[in-house]
């Protein structure tokens, strides 16, 4: 490697980490590992819901929530 690759556009020096041969040859930490999905159940939805406040940034938050809760963000079957 040459001096310039390991100095930024403004003269630091890089981290061995954003070089791009770091993790050459080595498998993920996380390869093999599977997790189960676990998605909110309904009533645990509308229980958050109903911690909202009913003010405008509450409004939004439920929107927000029914939006990705009916875009099937939470659903069982978008999770596998």
């Amino acid at each position: 490697m040459s001096c310039e690759l390991l100095l930024d556009a403004a003269g630091r020096r890089r981290s061995p980490a954003a070089m791009p041969d770091h993790n050459a040859g080595r498998a993920p930490r996380n390869k093999g590992q599977v997790y189960s999905a676990d998605p909110p159940r309904v009533d645990e939805i509308v229980a958050v819901m109903r911690q909202t406040p009913a003010d405008r940034h509450g409004l939004r938050l439920r929107a927000l929530i029914v939006v990705l809760w009916r875009g099937g963000c939470g659903s069982r079957k978008s999770c596998r």
